[in-house]
């Protein structure tokens, strides 16, 4: 197999050819392992995402309408932040992704969980990030920040992408 013309030896280009195979081998199994990899956690990411802010909307659409379901609503939140934990603890900035929510969509009841959450994350600059976001919570107020308008969202938009 690796006498590449049959005389009976493996010449140095022979070899070479197969050393070179070999490595496109291996470097296409690690480019396989890889593209696994990311595609993994990029779903479990894609799927959080979406399923939180889903669940976040419906708790704020029907609770507009029926009030007394917003407490079985907000455990729909909790659950999803549950079954996403070790993705969180990979990417905690995903609370703040819910703390963004909770000023969005009007849902100050679970900003104390989030806070409880964020408080078990060790120090760093996304922890910042998120404990501001609390602070103009705590100052202002959802509603006061969901009514300022365009300034608050200039700035939390600024807060989540720099």
């Amino acid at each position: 197999m690796d006498d590449l013309n049959k005389d009976g030896m493996i010449d140095p280009i022979e070899s070479h050819i197969k050393v070179s195979n070999m490595k496109d081998d291996i470097k296409n199994e690690v480019d396989e392992k890889v593209r696994e990899e990311y595609l993994q956690k990029f779903r479990k990411e894609v799927d959080f995402h979406h399923k939180v802010a889903y669940r976040f909307e419906k708790s704020y659409r029907l609770s507009k309408k029926h009030p007394e379901k917003r407490e079985a609503l907000n455990e729909e939140i909790v659950e999803i932040i549950s079954e996403h934990s070790n993705y969180i603890e990979q990417d905690p900035m995903a609370l703040f992704y819910c703390l963004y929510f909770c000023v969005y969509y009007n849902n100050p009841d679970l900003v104390e969980f989030l806070r409880a959450l964020i408080s078990k994350i060790s120090s760093n600059s996304k922890l910042e990030k998120m404990e501001k976001m609390l602070e103009h919570i705590d100052v202002n107020g959802i509603e006061r920040i969901r009514t300022i308008g365009e300034q608050i969202n200039t700035h939390v938009y600024h807060m989540v992408f720099y």
